[in-house]
């Protein structure tokens, strides 16, 4: 019907008024038609708000070829303080304090007057930890590495091994050596607090040094018939944290602010301490023998760690020997390690007098949430959250092969590290469990 009246109009008489009329009514009516089909074909949809948007992932951000390691907040939950680079390296790619927006972005030298971007130069500091009262930072200054293992020479004999005890002078087949005793390349640190930004003189600032101990000489000790006549040797407590950072590079030297009061616990490696700033030595902590990695909860009053577990004390000693000018092989230096391996990491909280020490459970790395109830810790190959006062165990998703987790002040983020390629890591941020 709509057909037929369309072809009547375009196919009347033309040439008059009314035609021409009717021909433009019937041009408009068409298309004003066509205007409002189409017009109803692209108006949008009803808004409908649909589900709640999800927490945001876990985002990386960091991206270098270095290992970006021990983050920490600053007080405003704005920014990441962490270190880049290797606490041994000494000429380049030296540990360096770097800051970063917690959403990714440009990186900041924390001391600019003091370190390089490019780990090339300056002075090593390493594991920060961030005052959230005023945003000083406290830091381990490297000052001083172990001595070489051994003479730097060729190859080691063990008493332990069984060799038949040779003349003075010997000749050894390659076939007879043993792997070197273990070493501890770290030996002494300076802990010292500055303000980021701060370009005054480092050494008038306050510091206190840090001794990593069990390294000692004895230089009139007797050694079995197989080193003779060399007399006198090294002497090395061989702790569990020395094992650890040999195995996996954990930083047990870390340490943490007292929220309230201005000071400052950490580990040597063998015991808990802590130092006022300002004050010119550290006290231990009674009954902190192998704890490491302490962190200082919200009101002060506790103070988390990592206890390690020895297995069984073992002593070896072992002699260095030179190759001399006729090929003949002789003892040069001597080392006895005492080897007190490597059990559990059990976590534990106590009072800061070293006094009601509770076992929290198997765990690296702890970190306060900010109401004081729980602890993120390191575990199983993922971080986890575990109650204080009840048996509470949560996994925090996509942190698989996380490490050294960061609560940020208001407790809705976590920050941690982790190595992308098995070798380095990065700086990670994922929402923290409600």
């Amino acid at each position: 019907m709509q057909r037929d009246r369309a072809a009547r109009i375009s196919t009347g008489p033309t040439g008059g008024p009314l035609h021409g009329a009717l021909l433009s009514l019937a041009v408009v009516t068409v298309s004003s038609s066509s205007l409002v089909l189409q017009s109803c074909r692209d108006a949008p949809a009803p808004y409908d708000p649909g589900e709640p948007a999800a927490p945001e992932a876990v985002r990386r951000i960091t991206f270098d070829e270095r290992d970006d390691r021990a983050p920490v907040w600053t007080s405003d939950g704005e920014r990441i303080v962490y270190v880049r680079g290797n606490v041994l390296s000494t000429l380049t790619d030296l540990p360096t304090l770097l800051s970063i927006p917690h959403d990714g972005g440009t990186t900041e030298l924390v001391f600019p007057d003091l370190q390089t971007v490019s780990g090339s130069g300056g002075r090593p500091f390493t594991v920060p930890a961030v005052d959230l009262r005023t945003d000083r930072i406290a830091f381990q200054h490297r000052i001083r590495l172990a001595p070489e293992l051994g003479c730097g020479d060729v190859f080691w004999l063990c008493e332990s091994s069984g060799h038949p005890v040779p003349p003075t002078v010997v000749q050894i087949p390659q076939s007879a050596t043993d792997p070197p005793p273990p070493h501890l390349p770290l030996n002494l640190f300076k802990l010292r607090v500055r303000s980021a930004g701060d370009v005054g003189n480092l050494e008038n600032g306050p510091g206190v040094d840090v001794q990593i101990p069990g390294r000692r000489e004895d230089p009139t000790v007797v050694n079995p018939s197989l080193i003779q006549p060399v007399v006198g040797r090294i002497i090395l407590d061989y702790y569990p944290a020395y094992r650890l950072f040999a195995q996996d590079g954990t930083l047990f030297f870390r340490s943490s602010w007292n929220p309230v009061a201005d000071e400052i616990v950490y580990s040597d490696g063998y015991e808990l301490s802590i130092w006022r700033v300002g004050d010119l030595s550290a006290s231990p902590i009674p009954g902190t023998t192998d704890a490491i990695s302490p962190a200082w909860s919200p009101d002060g009053q506790w103070i988390a760690f990592v206890r390690l577990e020895r297995t069984q004390e073992v002593s070896d000693i072992c002699g260095n020997f030179q190759l001399l000018d006729d090929g003949i092989y002789f003892p040069g230096c001597a080392q006895e390690t005492i080897d007190y391996g490597l059990g559990r990491a059990v976590v534990e909280i106590m009072r800061p007098d070293g006094s009601e020490s509770q076992m929290i459970g198997e765990g690296m790395d702890p970190a306060w949430t900010p109401d004081g109830h729980s602890l993120y810790v390191r575990r199983d190959g993922v971080i986890r959250r575990l109650g204080i006062e009840n048996d509470s165990d949560l996994p925090v998703p996509d942190t698989e092969g996380g490490r050294e987790p960061a609560v940020s002040p208001d407790g809705s983020q976590l920050a941690f590290s982790r190595a992308v390629d098995g070798l380095t890591h990065d700086i990670w941020v994922v929402p923290a469990i409600p």
